[in-house]
């Protein structure tokens, strides 16, 4: 994973715009494609990048950020987990109807 040791203004700024890019993209795919094993996954390594950067620097946006996208995407997973079920227990209810010649 690339590293920069830029401590500028502008580079935290980017760092801090950017990790909201862990919660588009993956939404993407829990809006579009019902992939909430994605949205799971992402969340996961979110909470990782937020607990990197709590240790890393105490006083900054990002871990918060990162806490905030994580807890997020878990969240709006598991409603797309179980609104999927629900959708295919209904689907099969009515699959498994009696044929009527």
């Amino acid at each position: 994973m690339f590293h920069s040791h830029n401590k500028s203004l502008l580079a935290r700024i980017l760092a801090n715009v950017l990790i909201w890019e862990f919660l588009i993209t993956p939404g993407s795919f829990l809006v579009f494609h019902n992939d909430w094993s994605v949205g799971l996954a992402s969340s996961f390594l979110t909470f990782g990048v937020g607990l990197s950067q709590f240790f890393t620097r105490i006083i900054a946006f990002q871990w918060i950020f990162a806490f905030v996208v994580a807890g997020l995407l878990f969240i709006f997973s598991l409603i797309t987990l179980f609104g999927t079920f629900k959708k295919s227990n209904q689907l099969n209810s009515s699959e498994q109807a009696p044929l009527l010649a």
